[in-house]
């Protein structure tokens, strides 16, 4: 049982590794070689936000310079993240790229950032996806006995465009419990997205802590269904 010892030292070291980085460690030695690829989503214009401007283009790649100022975490530089479900928790809106990340990246265990960004697919009509999933996990965490809100929620989700409903819906939805925040927030942005205070990234941050395993793989199973790439 000798060998026991150090077996369990290096999966501790791997577990920790993915902890401080948010990946593997073979995961990181080959994006540093090759690039990391990763997800991001993008504000519905698919152009660059905080005063970039630039437009994202399949196949293009964008870089940031170094010259006068370094790649610095929120602050400068191409981002993204390893996981779908951090990724969630920054979006703007829910156009989803898979991307390519390279050049001095730092990793941190929800995001990453480097010199430069390739997009190597956009997802621009997934957001039906991303609703239903979101109004699910909203249903099946309600108390039963809030019955207005479940059979709200019901219709919603029969429904294959729920902006007749949004009358309904936000009028009941204004206890002030998280769930209810979550699906006001939801029908504000579906149905007016250009007066939303919130980002997408904002309700999921909500959301997510509440997910278990099997309610994640069933988005994930929904993207793939899809057509989503590398999940």
């Amino acid at each position: 049982m000798y060998w026991l010892g150090p077996i369990l030292m290096l999966i501790f070291v791997i577990f920790a590794f993915r902890k401080t980085k948010g990946m593997y460690p073979w995961t990181w030695f080959q994006g540093k070689k090759s690039g990391f690829k990763a997800w991001h989503f993008l504000p519905k214009s698919q152009i660059l936000r905080f005063g970039d401007g630039r437009p994202v283009i399949e196949g293009k790649t964008l870089t940031v310079s170094t010259e006068s100022v370094s790649i610095r975490m929120c602050s400068w530089g191409m981002h993204a993240s390893v996981d779908l479900w951090d990724a969630l928790r920054y979006a703007p809106d829910l156009i989803l790229t898979r991307v390519l990340v390279k050049g001095s990246v730092t990793c941190e265990p929800d995001k990453l950032v480097g010199t430069s960004r390739t997009c190597l697919k956009i997802y621009s009509d997934l957001q039906p996806i991303f609703v239903k999933w979101a109004l699910q996990i909203i249903k099946s965490k309600l108390p039963r006995e809030n019955t207005t809100l479940h059979v709200c929620l019901d219709d919603l989700l029969e429904m294959p465009d729920f902006i007749p409903m949004y009358r309904t819906t936000a009028g009941v939805a204004g206890s002030g419990t998280l769930l209810e925040s979550c699906l006001r927030g939801i029908c504000n942005k579906v149905c007016m997205p250009v007066a939303s205070m919130l980002d997408w990234g904002d309700i999921f941050n909500s959301l997510i802590p509440m997910t278990t395993r099997k309610e994640r793989k069933q988005l994930i199973q929904m993207l793939r269904e899809a057509g989503v790439l590398g999940l």
